[in-house]
């Protein structure tokens, strides 16, 4: 939803590092049968989701590896911030939301 024609290289690389990290984290420990991607930019923000009805997440620090550091650090960089969180009664939701300057 929304137009990405004028988005950043710098925002267009950190959706898609988001998005393939994401991706990467369902095919591994997931065990999903269905995975969403969305990216809505609204009200100058873009909101990049991932969600997935797999097993779920630990939300500990020790589960928080690589990965998710590295997508914490690139959203935070550009303002943003990032989330994970366990759905009921299963899957996970990753969501990553970034300011964009001169957005509808």
């Amino acid at each position: 939803v929304g137009s990405f024609d004028n988005l950043s290289d710098e925002i267009r690389t950190c959706v898609y590092r988001v998005v393939q990290e994401g991706l990467t984290n369902c095919a591994r420990h997931a065990n999903a049968s269905a995975i969403a991607v969305e990216l809505v930019l609204r009200d100058a923000r873009l909101r990049v989701s991932v969600t997935d009805n797999g097993l779920g997440f630990d939300g500990s620090a020790r589960s928080r590896g690589f990965g998710l550091l590295s997508m914490e650090e690139r959203v935070r960089d550009l303002q943003g911030y990032l989330s994970v969180r366990a759905l009921q009664p299963t899957g996970t939701e990753l969501r990553a939301e970034i300011p964009v300057l001169g957005a509808p």
